[in-house]
């Protein structure tokens, strides 16, 4: 299918709108898996000040391992897939991506990658 990123200094919001699109994604497509590194509790609290309560079809993977996505993937069978703020611990970023983008084309699975920018100094 695709990998999109979505790509921003820490704490501008990214994962607050990668959250609100699976709400909409779940609404209308069906289940979303969200890899992140935070635990669910803390996520679901900081989207109190949305009045949101994620449904049941939104399912929350706080230990992420790029090699057992195909596998999520399979047993969920989700219209997307988020993964917030992965860092290719090992790899470089040309590699996570490529193994992103060939696990959505797999699986035929939208992924949507969350990922910080390092503020640069001149």
């Amino acid at each position: 299918m695709s990998l999109i990123t979505l790509s921003g200094s820490p704490k501008s919001g990214k994962s607050d709108l990668a959250y609100m699109l699976a709400l909409k994604a779940s609404e209308e497509r069906g289940k979303v898996l969200i890899f992140n590194e935070d635990a669910k509790r803390d996520i679901t609290s900081k989207l109190k000040k949305f009045n949101v309560v994620f449904p049941k079809n939104i399912h929350f993977i706080t230990l992420f391992d790029i090699g057992v996505l195909p596998q999520m993937i399979a047993e969920y069978q989700p219209s997307l897939v988020i993964v917030d703020c992965y860092l290719g611990v090992a790899e470089d970023e040309a590699t996570t991506y490529q193994k992103l983008s060939d696990i959505a084309d797999q699986t035929d699975t939208q992924i949507l990658l969350v990922r910080n920018i390092a503020k640069t100094t001149r």
